[in-house]
């Protein structure tokens, strides 16, 4: 069917540029959390807001704090939680 390397399909050298995101995201809900952030059992914010797209609740935390984490401008390694209730938005 194809002679020649460069007669292949460019999908079979780059299949990543090629992923349908709009597919992927029919998948996932959206995620909000409005609460206390707490750092080593210290509150460092009483009221904080974040949302995310998430394919779980527990997917949905996850990227919460890498969101909290990165504006408060912590290590990765910091341990931190969100007592709060994460709500599913529909």
């Amino acid at each position: 069917m194809f002679k020649k390397k460069r007669d292949l399909p460019i999908t079979r050298y780059f299949p990543f540029c090629f992923t349908n995101h709009e597919e992927n995201a029919m998948d996932r809900c959206k995620y909000v959390y409005e609460g206390p952030i707490v750092i080593f059992d210290k509150c460092i914010c009483d009221h904080w807001h974040g949302e995310t797209l998430a394919v779980s609740e527990s997917k949905a935390k996850s990227n919460l704090i890498y969101q909290c984490k990165k504006q408060c401008n912590l290590v990765p390694g910091t341990k931190v939680t969100l007592p709060g209730k994460i709500k599913m938005v529909h």
